[in-house]
């Protein structure tokens, strides 16, 4: 799909086939009107799909980003996480201090 979307999606000039597409039903037995009008709305809707398109090489610009943002986001995750927990293990060390100071004026 990557080279045909490419070709239809950077192409102003690229457009849905009605002719051959109407032809094509018309020999298989649909009445010419029906044929035309069928082709006409295949026409409308690939028009409006035609944009929302994505090459190969957007799809993986658009991959290269998303494991930039989350490998930033796990390192940010991780120093949060050891800032954390330096704080508590310096919390626990200034309480194990303190209570064994008290306990030693106690005793």
């Amino acid at each position: 799909m990557g080279n045909g979307v490419m070709a239809i999606k950077n192409n102003p000039f690229y457009s849905f086939d009605t002719l051959s597409f109407s032809k094509r039903l018309i020999q298989v037995g649909v009445p010419d009107k029906q044929a035309e009008v069928f082709a006409e709305l295949h026409k409308e809707y690939f028009d409006s799909i035609k944009e929302t398109l994505s090459t190969k090489e957007e799809l993986n610009n658009k991959l290269k980003e998303l494991e930039l943002n989350l490998k930033h986001d796990i390192k940010i995750s991780a120093l949060r996480l050891k800032n954390d927990l330096t704080m508590r293990l310096g919390l626990m060390i200034t309480a194990g201090i303190g209570i064994f100071a008290t306990l030693i004026k106690i005793l």
